[in-house]
């Protein structure tokens, strides 16, 4: 019995030590079922970037390479057989290799020799459902070749495994635009389960180069071409838009289960379809733009010491997942895949960057444009007067309390209290708001959704509310009414849950448990989520709400395999599409909780954008790519700043990344919430917060007054912990995290503190 008691004691102190965690469960060739990643502070921020180094070796082409097109900026060879590609940047002169060419000297096995001169790597499935992986260099794969303008056409046949398909290679200006189109698939055994293209595109070996590859974890992560971290044998591997919830796999594994309830440690989404390489900072690199299929597609980097000693990046697009079909109660039932491919084109656009632009900058500023041209990126901030900026409130109304024989509602912020407060904050210097009123809704703030209407009488009357949301009492403040389109407690009201509720491959619903007591919640369909906002259109003008702020919806992605009633994940897009289309036409101000790529156009306002990558060892600096990307076109606001352990730093972190901050508000104390769903919430009373909302925004607004609206246009390491940001208006601030003064060109940047520069400012 006591080995017993010591074991459970060991293994509970090992996965609670703080340097380890879980990261995301991966599905991939070369993955393992589980990651068990090792977490440092070193890549909280940016490094300096080393000197450049200018004496690089220029690739040969090779005479076996035939020039098939060719433009201003690039130009494109391929060797027929074996196929492969090189690119020429005409305007640096430097050489890309999209494969290995040379493996025999590496510690390489066959496979991954194999692997590393392959342009294009099948997954496909045999007939013990095993994922099995093939290559242009097995055997009898045919390959042949069609010029097109401006490039060339491939035709890959896997004969063996009865898989074909086209790809389509274009010079576009300083791109390659890549294409293999759906209807060019022949999949004769049905087993088809993901593609991938070009997985050693600018490989390189250990630290044998200046430069880094780009991952859009979270705010945006490098993983340096250092040496290899040898704690560390897992890939990165992440979906594009998180996990379908409805092809997860049911048999999840029990070590990362226990981890995770242990740890609540959840590894940062992917909002962006793109990824990307630097060779040699300041001098070459490329971006690769996922234009279509994205739904569908996998990060995948691996960096030097797993597998092999190269760092490499590529996308893996899945036509078939495999799934846990269920065929009783207890969950008695096998493994199978998809009969039917998932349906899209896969598009990529792999953009060459040249000398100021090949950084992590040039790559946000090239993807900013894309998003631009593609008409996915709207200047959409509504505030750009000089009052100063906005300092986003989040009301608590009411939570639900359970009873021995009916609920009640924990009343925490009247409809006058938050009034009140905002002319408290109005009159303590603050003249600018997003205010957002939660937990309005008869019952409280859980248990309620997707019912949205009628609000709570305890909170206000129905002109309390009207006058609220229409301003008359608060002189000119955006103020949105939360909702939720996706959410659906179980015995909640506003919902049908025969068919409006979302369902699994193996024809289950989509549910999740929110612990103990509490109810049930599922995802309601696209469909239904667009059949509610049509019905609650009316209630929302009713109360003058001319202002929304909608979590979950922007930023979840599922299919639903509801009979009669299936929704591909690319057909959920162009129905949340279709609905914050419609939102446009009511409100003239549109807040998303952190919103996937495809609703950028839709969003006034950015949510809880992440300040942080998921810091796994091998991600070697956090960068602000999300940032620069959108700032200018839409306001960004980070995440409750109510729990932070240092509020200092994370403040310096809001004027560097140039973020609004944000509190949680409630006029109760919180204690009141302990036997409540929200009993997570531990600081929000007003009186308590007071002086670190006025102290947080003064601080941050000091600097982003000057910026208000404008675009990040670069990004200077100037020290370890001292960052320059330059804006479009020509402004520049300097953000010193460190605990001792910092010398710019003769002016001090103080311990802690920031420097505004330029844009006529003295």
């Amino acid at each position: 019995m006591f080995k017993k008691i010591l074991v459970v004691i060991l293994l509970l102190s090992f996965f609670l030590t703080p340097m380890f965690f879980i990261a995301r469960k991966q599905s991939h060739a070369y993955a393992n079922n589980e990651n068990l990643y090792i977490s440092v502070n070193t890549n909280d921020f940016t490094q300096k970037d080393e000197k450049q180094n200018n004496n690089v070796t220029i690739r040969s082409i090779g005479v076996q390479y035939e020039k098939v097109a060719e433009n201003n900026h690039l130009s494109l060879y391929i060797d027929r057989n074996p196929f492969s590609i090189k690119i020429k940047n005409k305007v640096t002169g430097y050489v890309w290799n999209f494969n290995l060419e040379n493996t025999e000297k590496e510690r390489l096995n066959e496979e991954w020799q194999r692997f590393a001169k392959s342009l294009v790597v099948i997954y496909y499935y045999d007939t013990n459902f095993n994922k099995r992986q093939a290559t242009i260099y097995d055997k009898n794969v045919n390959l042949s070749f069609d010029k097109i303008e401006d490039g060339v056409k491939a035709n890959v046949d896997f004969k063996d495994i009865g898989i074909s398909f086209d790809i389509y290679l274009k010079l576009n200006d300083d791109s390659l635009d890549v294409k293999v189109p759906y209807e060019s698939i022949k999949d004769s055994k049905g087993s088809l389960a993901s593609i991938e293209l070009f997985p050693f595109l600018g490989a390189v070996k250990d630290g044998e180069r200046n430069g880094y590859i780009f991952i859009p974890d979270g705010s945006g992560a490098l993983i340096r071409f250092n040496k290899p971290v040898k704690e560390i044998d897992e890939p990165y591997v992440a979906r594009i838009y998180g996990n379908d919830e409805a092809v997860s796999n049911t048999q999840e594994n029990s070590k990362s289960n226990f981890i995770n309830n242990l740890t609540n440690v959840s590894p940062k989404r992917i909002f962006i379809p793109v990824y990307g390489m630097i060779h040699n900072v300041g001098k070459d690199g490329y971006l690769a733009i996922i234009e279509s299929g994205a739904e569908y597609a996998n990060i995948v980097c691996y960096p030097a010491g797993v597998s092999t000693d190269f760092n490499w990046v590529t996308s893996e697009f899945v036509y078939r997942n495999k799934y846990f079909q269920p065929i009783s109660k207890n969950m008695d039932g096998f493994l199978t895949y998809q009969k039917d491919k998932n349906r899209f084109d896969i598009k990529i656009k792999i953009a060459f960057l040249s000398n100021n632009e090949a950084d992590y900058v040039g790559m946000a500023k090239r993807y900013q444009q894309d998003l631009i041209n593609r008409g996915l990126l709207s200047p959409n901030i509504i505030d750009r007067n000089d009052r100063g900026i906005p300092l986003r409130i989040e009301f608590f109304g009411g939570e639900m309390k359970k009873g021995i024989i009916w609920n009640s509602i924990v009343v925490m912020t009247k409809v006058k209290q938050a009034e009140y407060i905002l002319d408290d904050l109005k009159k303590s210097g603050i003249p600018n708001f997003l205010v957002i009123y939660k937990g309005i809704t008869r019952g409280g703030y859980t248990g309620t959704l997707p019912q949205l209407f009628p609000f709570d009488g305890r909170l206000g009357n129905y002109n309390d509310f009207k006058d609220f949301f229409d301003g008359k009492k608060v002189d000119d403040v955006q103020i949105a009414s939360f909702t939720d389109f996706t959410t659906a407690y179980q015995g909640a009201g506003g919902y049908n849950p025969r068919t409006d509720i979302a369902y699994k491959i193996n024809k289950r619903p989509i549910q999740f448990n929110k612990g103990k007591d509490l109810k049930d919640y599922f995802y309601l369909s696209p469909v239904a989520a667009l059949k509610k906002f049509e019905m609650d259109r009316e209630n929302f003008k009713k109360y003058n709400i001319s202002s929304i702020a909608v979590n979950t919806t922007p930023s979840v992605l599922f299919s639903n395999f509801l009979e009669g009633r299936n929704v591909t994940r690319s057909q959920s897009i162009d129905i949340y599409k279709k609905l914050f289309k419609e939102m446009h036409k009511d409100f003239t101000s549109i807040s998303l909780y952190a919103p996937n790529e495809y609703l950028f156009k839709y969003a006034n306002n950015f949510l809880d954008i992440p300040m942080y990558s998921s810091q796994y060892t091998y991600e070697t600096d956090t960068v602000p790519f999300l940032q620069i990307v959108l700032r200018g076109y839409v306001d960004l606001y980070a995440p409750i700043s109510n729990y932070y352990a240092d509020i200092n730093e994370e403040t310096l972190r809001m004027v560097e990344y140039g973020v609004y901050p944000s509190f949680l508000l409630t006029y109760m104390p919180s204690y009141m919430l302990i036997d409540t769903p929200s009993k997570n919430i531990i600081s929000s009373r007003y009186y308590d917060l007071k002086d670190l909302i006025i102290r947080q925004y003064n601080k941050v607004n000091n600097a982003l007054k000057y910026v208000k609206g404008e675009e990040i246009v670069s990004r200077e390491i100037l020290d370890d912990e001292v960052v320059k940001v330059d804006y479009s208006n020509g402004v520049s601030i300097i953000v010193n995290y460190k605990d001792k003064d910092y010398i710019y060109n003769g002016k001090t940047v103080q311990a802690k503190n920031f420097l505004i520069l330029g844009g006529g400012l003295k």
